[in-house]
């Protein structure tokens, strides 16, 4: 009889501490929103109140089922003991890609299991390539309902230890690194993209008061001109020191400048789109823009 060691179980793990906040933050959001549409829409506060209620109340409901619900329903599941044991070797193991794109699957005498770390749920879903203990050809035995883990238990002598699963996670990271550093569109998006910042920061600096009507009415104090200024050229600064450093990472031997500049016109296209329509947005309504 194998001797194995508890590695999981649904009683032990806890709500994510993010997921706690998830609802206080979403609230915040929609109350900041439903706040700037309701001194901006004067004539439609009636339907902005409505769509507020309607949006809390969903977002409440949901989380509740979605998230607490969720945990408690499984764990509910596993102490009844409803649930199947599928016990042997680790077959048919395909690990999950660092950046995810994929689940980790794997079969234990023909019972298919299928996880990601980028799915939320109270089951095990630990994968290998961030630091989780399944290998090919170990032995295990697992409490299962449908495609949820509820429990994993791993023969002790094949438990691979701490430094293995880091030293794994830890070469699966560097080859999505090296993936995305050798991704020619990436590469590409990013420059063009950082070229666009460049230009609408600078565009903020040309015409300062142009964009600095869209956080405070005219007119202004010489004193919140300067600030306006400072922060519109400490953000151009940022932007120049960012775009020279996608042009140093950028492998232009291996991908050459074609396409960049067209990204970076896209960019700023709809960049430009999004102040007019703004603006003209704003007019429609009477006000100063």
């Amino acid at each position: 009889m194998p001797e194995y060691r508890t590695v999981f179980t649904i009683l032990e793990k806890p709500v994510q501490p993010w997921l706690q906040v998830i609802v206080p933050a979403v609230v915040v959001v929609l109350t900041a929103i439903a706040l700037v549409a309701f001194l901006k829409f004067k004539t439609r506060r009636v339907l902005v109140g409505v769509l507020y209620v309607i949006s809390i109340f969903t977002t409440v409901l949901l989380s509740r089922a979605g998230i607490s619900d969720m945990y408690g329903r499984a764990r509910e599941t596993y102490a009844r003991g409803d649930y199947s044991i599928a016990e042997g070797e680790v077959t048919e193991f395909h690990p999950m890609p660092y950046s995810g794109h994929q689940r980790e699957t794997f079969s234990v005498n023909g019972v298919q299991f299928s996880y990601s770390d980028y799915v939320i749920n109270p089951c095990f879903n630990n994968t290998a390539s961030h630091g989780g203990p399944i290998r090919a050809g170990e032995r295990v035995r697992i409490a299962y309902s449908g495609d949820c883990i509820f429990k994993l238990e791993i023969k002790e002598d094949e438990l691979p230890t701490a430094s293995d699963r880091a030293a794994t996670a830890d070469s699966a990271k560097r080859g999505w690194r090296q993936e995305q550093e050798h991704d020619p569109f990436l590469n590409r998006t990013n420059l063009g993209f950082a070229i666009a910042i460049v230009f609408i920061t600078a565009w903020w600096n040309v015409q300062p008061q142009r964009f600095m009507r869209f956080w405070a009415k005219p007119p202004y104090k010489t004193r919140t001109i300067t600030l306006f200024r400072m922060f519109f050229a400490a953000n151009f600064i940022g932007a120049l020191w960012h775009v020279f450093a996608q042009f140093k990472s950028f492998r232009a031997s291996a991908f050459g400048f074609g396409g960049v500049m067209e990204i970076a016109a896209a960019w700023i296209a709809v960049m430009w789109v999004m102040v007019v329509f703004q603006e003209w947005m704003a007019n429609r309504q009477g006000r100063h823009v």
